[in-house]
């Protein structure tokens, strides 16, 4: 697998979790305006409109939820897998931090470099390429991220 392909599997986890806050902030207009949605009392004959909306608007947040819920399990099998395959092929330890900060707990350089205490140039340049060399990601990982593909267009 070339270094190219590594970073993209790599950067599915950041892709997939910025997906999830979208849909998290979706499903908050959802709710907000199913709140809005407030059935009339009247002794009048009505049609049932009213009570189609909510009955909808939960649909919609139930909809929702699941939809976030399928992709945080995905995002967490992923996770789970890259970090295991970084733990099993990168044997240096500043290359085995540095893939962790970037890729699994989406830091930024600046940050990685500081919690590594090395300087943000080298991080992002010699030891960046010199961890992607290293790792290896299995045939497991790769299948998670092809079905993230499929699943989710990432």
């Amino acid at each position: 697998m070339t270094i190219p392909e590594k970073k993209a599997i790599l950067n599915k986890c950041r892709k997939l979790n910025d997906s999830i806050n979208e849909e998290l902030e979706k499903l908050a207009r959802l709710k907000s305006l199913a709140v809005k949605v407030t059935p009339t009392l009247s002794l009048m004959p009505k049609s049932t409109n009213g009570d189609d909306r909510i009955q909808s608007s939960c649909e919609k947040i139930e909809l929702q939820e699941q939809k976030i819920d399928r992709k945080i399990d995905l995002l967490v099998d992923l996770k789970i897998h890259l970090l295991y395959d970084i733990a099993m092929t990168v044997d240096d330890e500043v290359c085995m931090h540095l893939l962790k900060y970037r890729y699994i707990d989406f830091l930024s350089w600046e940050d990685t470099a500081y919690r590594l205490k090395i300087n943000e140039s080298t991080i992002r340049g010699k030891k960046h390429f010199q961890a992607l060399k290293y790792l290896t990601i299995s045939e497991k990982t790769q299948y998670i991220a092809k079905r993230l593909d499929r699943e989710h267009k990432m």
